[in-house]
């Protein structure tokens, strides 16, 4: 009996885990949604965009040790917006696995079943002749 009751408070326990987990998930993902939302279809671009791209013409020049170069502005406008979305990889990656973790927690089974069921599945019949 009082290993039954032991039973149950874990499985409440890693209940309450996987939907803290994906309680954590659903708005970490909805906010990297509603970001890039804003960043293609907003009225004005992000600050890092605006730090990144120079204010100057179509060409843009960069002294270095060994000379000017000139560089068109296109360059650095891709350039931002790249370092923009690898930004936005790092939340996306922690909603990912924190939703999985979750929903593993809730489904610890899911893992064994699959196994037999891919066992089931490349074991062939006899063929019959």
């Amino acid at each position: 009996m009082f290993e039954q009751q032991q039973q149950q408070e874990s499985a409440t326990i890693k209940m309450g885990i996987a939907i803290a987990l994906i309680i954590l998930a659903v708005p970490l993902g909805i906010w990297v949604l509603t970001t890039v939302n804003g960043i293609i279809n907003g009225p004005e671009s992000p600050a890092i965009i605006q730090k990144i791209i120079p204010d100057t013409g179509d060409v843009v020049s960069v002294n270095t040790p060994a000379g000017r170069v000139e560089m068109p502005r296109q360059i650095f406008i891709v350039t931002a917006y790249t370092v923009l979305f690898l930004f936005l990889l790092i939340p996306t990656k922690i909603a990912t696995v924190l939703l999985t973790a979750g929903i593993s927690l809730l489904k610890p089974d899911m893992s064994k079943q699959l196994q037999k069921y891919v066992e089931a599945q490349t074991k062939q019949p006899p063929v019959k002749q």
